[in-house]
């Protein structure tokens, strides 16, 4: 804190032991609790990560790591369903059946409790995996999905500036060898196409607070309403998106199904 830092987050992922043993954490619950406990007196604005629908967990599971957060004050709460990335431990178990990915309805049920959990609770929600109070938003993800420019600094750290993407190394050996030679440690480089922009602008306004459409405008020079008309009166008709104050943006029913949405519709 003394070195100007506010804001801190931390990766608890759940305050259940043999949860975080099936998610090879190496903290136990009660480090993750009293990390929480000492860093919220130090910094007002804390998040937290918690990972659900893992294999054969309840409700009751995913109630208890939520109603600990809260309990403990924090501001923000990233809640984040399990994935299986390649070349992990937990997909290796997935290959060899060892355990057994929840079914999307199952995932549905789980992601409805956790929204309505953390709004119940004065949380907002303000991107599919993400809440917050008020006034507590990451400003860091919101560079992300308000499509704005920024820097990332450091070992595979990313940037975005003019519509133009770069990476830095993985690797530190690499990344301090460029830096010894006064260049910069960049991996790999690439300009957006117009329709990657398009997509990509779309899909992240989409799964945050919505497509801003003075701001499409002006960066497409289209209207949305009228690319996406068909779209939109369909979605607004089923109750999966909302139209007004110059967005359109998705329902707490339309985040459940977010990726299909943009995948179907735009």
């Amino acid at each position: 804190k003394s070195a100007g830092i506010n804001r801190l987050s931390l990766g608890v992922q759940s305050f259940i032991g043999r949860e975080l043993n099936f998610l090879t954490r190496s903290h136990t619950a009660k480090q993750a609790e009293d990390v929480v406990r000492h860093a919220v007196k130090y910094f007002n604005n804390v998040n937290v990560d918690i990972i659900y629908s893992l294999p054969s967990q309840k409700v009751e599971d995913i109630n208890y790591s939520l109603s600990k957060a809260i309990e403990l004050d924090v501001k923000h709460i990233s809640a984040y369903t399990l994935t299986y990335e390649v070349k992990t431990p937990l997909y290796k178990l997935l290959e060899r059946n060892i355990v057994k990915k929840n079914e999307e309805d199952i995932e549905a049920v789980f992601y409805n409790y956790v929204s309505d959990k953390l709004i119940s609770n004065g949380f907002v929600h303000y991107e599919v995996s993400n809440f917050a109070k008020e006034k507590f938003y990451c400003k860091h993800n919101l560079k992300y999905w308000d499509y704005e420019e920024y820097i990332g600094i450091g070992p595979s750290s990313h940037s975005m500036i003019n519509f133009e993407r770069w990476n830095n190394y993985r690797d530190i050996i690499k990344y301090n060898s460029s830096l010894e030679k006064n260049i910069l440690p960049v991996e790999n480089r690439y300009l957006l196409t117009y329709e990657q922009m398009k997509l990509e602008f779309i899909m992240l306004s989409l799964r945050s607070t919505g497509v801003v459409l003075e701001k499409y405008k002006k960066i497409f020079k289209k209207e949305f309403e009228a690319e996406y008309l068909n779209s939109i009166d369909e979605l607004v008709k089923n109750n999966f998106a909302i139209k007004a104050d110059g967005l359109i943006r998705l329902s707490e029913k339309g985040y459940t199904v977010a990726d299909e949405i943009i995948a179907k519709y735009f």
